[in-house]
């Protein structure tokens, strides 16, 4: 992953352009052009998903991998925020 407002500014940037031809649209059925959407900095999710179709990796195994990753590392620093959620006056 990368962070999108510093990239947009990167000389080899380029836009993504989508099927209604307007720049910015994630759309996953662009034409294969220098700007079409195979070509494109930014993907959607569905073209995430097409690419490792034709990669052979499971999409479904990546994110299921990646949503345990995030469940193990909020896991690991749960005891922090538990204490910092009690010093807080504020709490629901």
């Amino acid at each position: 992953m990368t962070n999108f407002s510093i990239n947009k500014k990167a000389d080899n940037y380029k836009k993504n352009v989508g099927e209604s031809g307007a720049i910015g649209d994630s759309s996953s059925t662009a034409p294969d052009t220098e700007e079409g959407s195979e070509m494109s900095s930014k993907w959607s999710l569905e073209q995430l998903r097409k690419e490792y179709e034709k990669m052979g990796v499971s999409y479904d195994d990546v994110f299921k991998d990646v949503k345990t990753l995030c469940i193990k590392t909020l896991m690991a620093v749960e005891p922090q925020i538990t204490t910092a959620m009690r010093a807080t006056k504020h709490r629901a």
